[in-house]
């Protein structure tokens, strides 16, 4: 799988650099991390983080494709209970993703533009864990387990993004909203639903 990985990031990388109009974006931030469906009615957001590389490829104009390599977070927490009984589980799983999109860059003028994008992602977990917690009258413990040694887990991901982007000059704010389409484990219905509140720097 990592080969995989390597191998498309080089693939997407000498495709971006081949284009002589092509922007080269460097962003990171925060996401929200959480997951929405019939088995996640009661979950809550565990925060997360999105950083890498992008290339916005111009066809014509302000009509570009967009993809890159980047490295993020996925996964959710739960709790119940009170003082005198709680308990709560929380995932965090760190990934490498490739987007592949289409979008229009619009320039208003002085430096300043907007852009707008959809399409899709796929994603892979390289590691993460789940923790849970227990506590009865002061009394509890808890137990942490490697996403790899979780019987039944799904590491690959994939779905649709949605973007959009203020631009001044070189500098970019982007919003862009994940949501996935894989479940999570066998059992489980419902996916990943992730924003995204990035800075970026062309050059």
């Amino acid at each position: 799988m990592k080969k995989l990985m390597m191998m498309l990031a080089g693939a997407l990388m000498w495709g971006a650099t081949a284009n002589a109009q092509t922007d080269i974006i460097l962003r990171g931030g925060f996401a929200t991390n959480q997951f929405v469906g019939d088995s996640y009615e009661h979950s809550e957001m565990n925060p997360g983080y999105n950083v890498g590389i992008e290339f916005n490829n111009y066809i014509k104009n302000g009509l570009y494709w967009n993809s890159g390599l980047l490295f993020g977070s996925r996964g959710y927490k739960y709790s119940e209970g009170d003082k005198n009984a709680s308990a709560s589980y929380k995932l965090r799983a760190h990934n490498l993703q490739i987007p592949l999109t289409i979008g229009y860059k619009y320039d208003l003028g002085g430096g300043i533009a907007l852009d707008g994008r959809i399409g899709g992602f796929f994603s892979a977990d390289i590691a993460g864990k789940e923790k849970t917690e227990g506590n009865i009258l002061g009394f509890g413990g808890s137990t942490e387990t490697k996403i790899g040694d979780i019987e039944g887990y799904k590491r690959c991901d994939g779905g649709l993004i949605i973007g959009v982007g203020l631009w001044y000059q070189n500098i970019n704010l982007d919003f862009a909203y994940q949501r996935g389409f894989a479940k999570l484990y066998d059992h489980t219905e419902g996916g990943a639903s992730n924003f995204l509140i990035r800075l970026g720097y062309a050059f």
